[in-house]
């Protein structure tokens, strides 16, 4: 939670169209194009860290405006409009379920493993609801 701002470094690649952030960049550009000849369109979905889902309730404030995550989140949504591919962002639903959990539950309800970061079955569960209510909606953008 500490490090909900992120590296600064990284974030001036993403706001500054850096080589590390041209080169993920060109990376989704190149599955959209192999997909595309495969006849499949491409979906991303984003997966935000741990100390941006808990930053409201370990602190108690709300979630600063420049965060690593709504930066890089935002960048790839607006990047995937311009470029015609399907962006879902379950961040919401995270925060929303983070703020439901009660005091002493156990470790099963949280959506982030204890000890490394990693999205737990939990928060799998809560990115493939997203997923489905995205896919359900059918609120995808056209293939371009």
């Amino acid at each position: 939670v500490a490090g909900v701002a992120g590296s600064p470094f990284l974030i001036r690649q993403i706001r500054e169209e850096g080589p590390f952030w041209r080169g993920a960049l060109r990376a989704i550009l190149d599955i959209r194009d192999r997909s595309r000849a495969l006849g499949a369109r491409t979906v991303l979905v984003y997966l935000p860290g741990r100390g941006d889902m808990y930053y409201e309730r370990a602190t108690g404030r709300p979630l600063p405006a420049e965060s690593f995550e709504r930066t890089e989140a935002s960048a790839l949504e607006r990047f995937c409009a311009a470029n015609g591919i399907a962006f879902i962002n379950p961040s919401a639903r995270i925060r929303r379920h983070v703020a439901g959990i009660s005091a002493g539950a156990p470790q099963a309800d949280y959506p982030y493993l204890r000890v490394d970061g990693h999205m737990s079955p939990m928060g799998h569960a809560l990115g493939a609801e997203e997923v489905r209510a995205a896919l359900a909606a059918a609120d995808l953008p056209p293939d371009r």
